[in-house]
């Protein structure tokens, strides 16, 4: 259901605008945009590149435990292995949307390898900038690795440079 929202603002906003949209999208908005690429293809002509920070992109171990007494279907969806993740998997692979996937290794919900599960993707791993930094699963939006790593994508047709984050 949620994505069906993602894929009518992108609709009526490319309509509007005339241009394709870029999606910056957190946690589990990743998934939403990369199922609104995936299984609407008007919608992926209309997506120019999607960053993507923090997503549980091979999903999350964490949504088991929030599960135990019963659950919401976006929570069994973002399960390791689920339904859900396996037929995007297999959608997304048809995709030509570049993608910039910002991560922290000290994420407490989404572990770092799987939000980097993206074939093809740039990756900026926000450690690899400055080692000691603790980033929690929320604050990579506003961390200020993490935003230049998402400035650098949307400059540069979805993929960050390590030039922009360096400086």
């Amino acid at each position: 259901d949620s994505t069906e929202y993602v894929v009518g603002e992108v609709r009526t906003i490319t309509d509007r605008t005339g241009e394709p949209l870029a999606l910056v999208a957190h946690s589990q908005g990743v998934l939403q945009s990369r199922a609104a690429v995936a299984f609407w293809p008007d919608v992926a002509d209309d997506v120019s590149m999607i960053v993507a920070v923090g997503g549980p992109n091979a999903g999350t171990p964490a949504a088991a435990a929030l599960c135990a007494e019963g659950c919401v279907p976006a929570l069994w969806q973002m399960s390791p292995g689920s339904t859900f993740l396996t037929a995007l998997d297999a959608a997304w692979a048809e995709s030509s949307v570049p993608v910039t996937v910002v991560r922290t290794l000290t994420d407490e919900f989404v572990p770092p390898e799987s939000a980097a599960a993206l074939p093809d993707a740039t990756i900026v791993t926000i450690q690899d900038w400055c080692a000691d930094r603790e980033v929690s699963h929320g604050a990579q939006l506003i961390d200020p690795i993490g935003h230049t790593g998402i400035v650098s994508a949307l400059a540069n047709g979805g993929a960050a440079q390590d030039a922009d984050i360096e400086a």
